[in-house]
């Protein structure tokens, strides 16, 4: 369309200068040529001058299409412009649920993690208290055993029961406080012994 423009305003700037150069030939001929030529020739510059008139009309309207057409791409551009922003902006609205999502989980990861911690500090109070009333419970098991069964001596009174309960708690306390190397204690023996079978095996396949 803008080449058609281009070669349209080329042609009437062509018809024009010829428009022109026929007018002043027709003028300068009124007096030389008979009346009836004289009439064609003003006839056909009429026609001439409504074709000339038509043209320019016809290039005037299509600088108004091209000028619309310009203007309905600026828009076209502006709705395209628009979409995008429409998508990146449903784009970050959909990040963001995403996020709150993230954060609601990460309270509920805390709060099972706090329920967890305060779980872990009951088990470890009902722990102690059971650390603490075993020995307790044990001697007064083996204090109420009947004097007919012989498992406890007559002489043993309560000196002995709470040297007893003070000894096996010590024991308990120990045991309690111990009980990850003497857990482990087994294991290592194990390992070495594995360890030292391969290596007297190697040895021997060496030989």
């Amino acid at each position: 369309m803008y080449r058609l423009r281009s070669t349209l305003k080329e042609s009437i700037a062509s018809i024009k200068e010829a428009r022109e150069l026929l007018n002043t030939q027709i003028k300068d001929g009124p007096g030389a040529r008979s009346e009836p030529l004289e009439g064609k020739c003003q006839y056909h510059l009429e026609t001439f001058e409504n074709k000339v008139a038509g043209l320019v009309s016809v290039a005037t309207k299509l600088e108004e299409y091209i000028e619309l057409n310009a203007r309905y791409k600026e828009a076209f551009e502006a709705v395209l412009t628009l979409d995008d922003s429409r998508a990146s902006l449903q784009q970050s609205e959909t990040s963001l649920k995403q996020s709150e999502t993230s954060i609601e989980q990460n309270k509920i990861s805390l709060r099972q993690n706090d329920l967890s911690l305060e779980q872990n500090v009951t088990i470890q109070k009902l722990t102690y208290l059971t650390i603490g009333y075993l020995p307790m419970g044990l001697m007064a098991a083996i204090f109420a055993i009947p004097d007919e069964q012989k498992v406890v001596a007559k002489p043993m009174g309560l000196k002995w029961f709470i040297t007893g309960i003070i000894l096996l708690m010590s024991i308990t306390w120990l045991l309690a406080w111990k009980l990850k190397p003497i857990m482990q204690a087994p294991r290592d023996v194990w390992n070495w012994l594995v360890q030292r079978r391969r290596k007297n095996r190697d040895e021997e396949y060496g030989s």
